[in-house]
Formats: structure tokens, C-alpha cells, sequence
């Protein structure tokens, strides 16, 4: 195993990114999308290097934890209209975030404060229909399943908000 593979499971999933230069051939082609033939193409980049985060050491990830790295990945995550491939790309992010403390100051200039909590709001302002559905069966519950729905009129007044 090389020096800067943690060793997981994923290792042999994973194993054709091993390298800091694997990292950036895939960071190239993110940056320059026309390489990418379409979205699912972007999103099987963006599930390796999601995977990678998981598995490769610091030396290999350098890339991800630089500016052109946040920047990249996190135009991806934090798209106006979410596409396809923003769940792995937030994913990722995440992992790049969480091991490298650097890079968490680089989150507001590279990505911007604005779009960030642009790409929040929407988030929040989502209910998926079944989620909707789920809450409009549980107000209307038996006592015996009263324990599953809120207690505290505080909790019961964001929950109905979903409604």
C-alpha cells in the first residue's frame, strides 16, 4: 500500500486515483467541463474524488485543499439550480473541510458567503412531497403513536410550519 493510502475497505474501489497528479487530472477536468462529456460524467469524477477524500492521505489530497481546489469543487456543490452531480460534490467538500482546517478558511472567498446561504435557503425552503405527506399523516395521529410527534409547543410550532 502506498505511503499516502489510508488503508479502508475502499482502497481497492478507489484504486485508480492514488496520486496527487490522479487528483489533479480530475480537478482539470471538473475546472474545464467541456471535458466532461455530460452531467453523469461529472458526477462519476466527483463520486471518485468523493471516495478519495475517504481513502488517500493528506499528500495525495493536497490539491483538493488548495484555493483552486475549494473553488472547484465548490462551484459544483453549491450550484444556483442543483444538478446531479452536487450531492457528491457537497459530499466531498465535506471531507475536504473536515480534514484539512486550512481550507475551511477558504470557503467564503472562493465559494462566497452569498451563495452559500443562497444554496441553504433553498435547501430549507424544500419539502420534498413525501415529507409533506409524512407530516400531514402524523398530526393526525392515535394517542398510542403520540410519542413520535413533538411535545414542547416550540417543537410543535416548527413542525407544523412543514405542514
Amino acid at each position: 500500500m502506498e505511503e499516502d493510502t489510508l488503508p479502508t475497505s475502499q482502497s481497492r474501489r478507489d484504486a485508480s486515483l492514488k496520486s496527487k497528479a490522479d487528483i489533479e487530472g480530475i480537478l482539470n477536468k471538473l475546472e474545464n467541463p467541456a471535458d466532461a462529456s455530460n452531467s453523469t460524467e461529472l458526477d462519476k469524477l466527483l463520486v471518485q474524488l468523493h471516495g478519495a477524500t475517504r481513502t488517500l492521505g493528506e499528500g495525495a489530497l493536497e490539491p483538493l485543499f488548495s484555493k483552486r481546489g475549494v473553488r472547484i469543487i465548490g462551484g459544483y456543490a453549491f450550484q444556483a439550480h442543483p444538478k446531479p452531480e452536487h450531492l457528491p460534490a457537497l459530499r466531498c467538500l465535506n471531507n475536504i473541510l473536515v480534514r484539512s482546517p486550512e481550507s475551511r478558511k477558504l470557503l467564503p472567498t472562493e465559494i462566497g458567503t452569498d451563495r452559500i446561504i443562497s444554496a441553504l435557503k433553498v435547501c430549507a425552503g424544500s419539502k420534498p412531497a413525501q415529507f409533506r405527506t409524512q407530516l400531514k399523516a402524523d398530526s393526525a395521529m392515535t394517542p398510542k403513536t403520540s410519542w413520535l410527534w413533538p411535545t414542547s409547543s416550540s417543537s410543535r410550532a416548527m413542525a407544523q410550519a412543514w405542514t
